[in-house]
């Protein structure tokens, strides 16, 4: 909200769920302290798996001559690590990087390209979503991003180094203590622990 109504910034909302793009086009629309801003708003997945949803596709369906963002999220509780890289090897770029990583992994480690996604909170009943800190933190490095904050238990945030400029510490060597976690936040429980099926990378 602040960086809407404070620096203009405008942007793309993808959302799978009917229904939770409608709430969000309305949070918007309905919020008073938001007083500028102008969004898009795309129906639809992203994966790798199919050309209608590959991101630099969606992406250029909406953006023109436009190809450097300040600010990527990615959110999608399966293939992040495959979007992400489809992106970077793309000719669309950003300055920042917010990601969701699986907390319950210290190697470097992602679920393969063709692994479902998970509406809603289906996740929380097993850890085989994702791709763990270590995975995520190796392929943004190969094109440029930093490590700059690990909101554990589930995000990270880069920035790429020709923007950081010292700006913000960076998290190299990541430790473990910093993005691992054992705990469940949803539940209090342990989630089932799935040990097959990775992809090592």
């Amino acid at each position: 909200r602040r960086l809407i109504s404070n620096y203009g910034w405008d942007g793309l909302f993808i959302e799978p769920s009917g229904d939770m793009l409608i709430k969000g086009r309305e949070n918007l629309e309905n919020d008073n302290r938001i007083t500028d801003g102008e969004f898009q708003f795309h129906h639809g997945f992203l994966s790798v798996n199919k050309n209608n949803e590959r991101i630099t596709n969606v992406l250029a369906d909406y953006f023109i001559g436009e190809t450097l963002f300040d600010l990527l999220t990615l959110h999608i509780d399966s293939y992040e690590y495959w979007v992400l890289e489809d992106f970077l090897k793309g000719h669309y770029d950003a300055k920042v990087i917010l990601i969701g990583y699986n907390f319950s992994r210290d190697d470097s480690v992602t679920v393969p390209k063709e692994s479902p996604p998970k509406i809603g909170h289906q996740s929380i009943t097993d850890n085989f979503y994702s791709a763990s800190a270590p995975a995520l933190t190796k392929l943004a490095k190969e094109y440029g991003f930093q490590l700059v904050s690990v909101c554990k238990p589930n995000n990270l945030i880069f920035v790429h180094k020709r923007f950081n400029k010292n700006l913000f510490k960076v998290c190299d060597p990541l430790e473990k203590k910093d993005y691992f976690w054992e705990g469940d936040s949803y539940t209090n429980k342990k989630r089932k622990y799935v040990t097959d099926g990775w992809v090592k990378v």
